[in-house]
């Protein structure tokens, strides 16, 4: 019993190491848990890892891909208009090769652009 609390102890202090920090020769942050002349203590109540910071860049970079996802909605809503409108217009009631090239040119676009909403709702979640 005596071992096991022994253990218990010794893993916990262990874990409960503080952390330090200093700056090497080549200029990089460096993270410890050995203390020396050189280390600071790092504080660890300040350091809030669960709320990301978002920078300038960052809002900017939000708000053109944002822009840039409504647009895309609009195309893929006027790309999906366009081909349900050329799917009943049939030329004539008759299916030739350049109708069937047109509907297939629609459906891609229509693809290309849900793609793209994809990707960009992806990018800005």
């Amino acid at each position: 019993m005596k071992y096991f609390l022994s253990v218990i102890l010794l893993i916990s202090s262990a874990l409960a190491s503080d952390i330090f920090t200093y700056t090497d020769k080549n200029g990089n942050l460096v993270f410890t848990n050995i203390a020396n002349e050189n280390t600071k203590k790092v504080n660890l109540e300040d350091i809030n890892i669960s709320s990301k910071q978002l920078t300038k860049e960052d809002i900017t970079r939000k708000k053109i891909l944002m822009e840039e996802l409504e647009r895309e909605k609009s195309a893929y809503a006027d790309a999906t208009f366009m081909l349900e409108q050329a799917q009943t217009a049939k030329l004539n009631g008759k299916e030739n090769i350049r109708y069937k090239e047109h509907i297939k040119l629609l459906q891609n676009a229509v693809i290309e652009h849900q793609k793209n909403i994809d990707t960009l709702t992806g990018t800005i979640n």
